[in-house]
């Protein structure tokens, strides 16, 4: 079964491993594992604590918890100035190796639930137009394009997702 590990609950080694399967594939990595390396761990966890970045998760499955699948962070503060940003409050990634496997899409499912408990209505998601799994993944989890943006030279989608509330019945 498919689940979310916080980054404080996750084997440090996982993460750099993960971390180097980009390395190894030249491929771009989430900001939050950049200053993960071997040896690392103190300053690494003390990095994430000083700038205030706890919701980060990794996606594992229960048959094997240290082979990380992806990572995805939320930005559950972003919604007072999410208006002048084109930024969505939800990033991640998914190890290079393990792509095109519907990983992404649970991925994103997955973080949605864990914005629905922080009782948040509504995420902002964003991706570049050229990211087709990236767009195919946010439209598969209820995104609706709200507008395109310039981003550094690369035109930007900018979507939004309604979280439906659990219903809650009385006896």
């Amino acid at each position: 079964m498919l689940k979310l590990v916080n980054v404080f609950e996750m084997d440090y080694n996982a993460i750099v491993y993960y971390r180097l399967s980009f390395i190894r594939n030249y491929r771009e990595m989430s900001f939050s594992l950049y200053n993960a390396r071997y040896g690392n761990e103190k300053p690494y966890y003390d990095y994430l604590i000083q700038n205030g970045i706890r919701n980060i998760y990794f996606l594992v499955d229960d048959n094997n918890s240290n082979y990380i699948l992806g990572d995805c962070y939320l930005d559950a503060y972003l919604d007072y100035h999410i208006d002048v940003l084109d930024r969505g409050a939800i990033s991640y990634a998914v190890r290079p190796n393990e792509r095109n496997k519907g990983y992404g899409t649970k991925m994103l499912e997955l973080l949605l639930e864990k914005c629905k408990e922080l009782e948040m209505e509504e995420v902002c998601v964003s991706c570049h137009a050229n990211n087709i799994y990236s767009k195919k993944i946010i439209e598969n989890n209820g995104g609706i394009l709200e507008k395109s943006f310039n981003d550094l030279n690369l035109i930007g989608l900018k979507y939004w997702i309604k979280l439906e509330k659990e219903k809650v019945y009385k006896e």
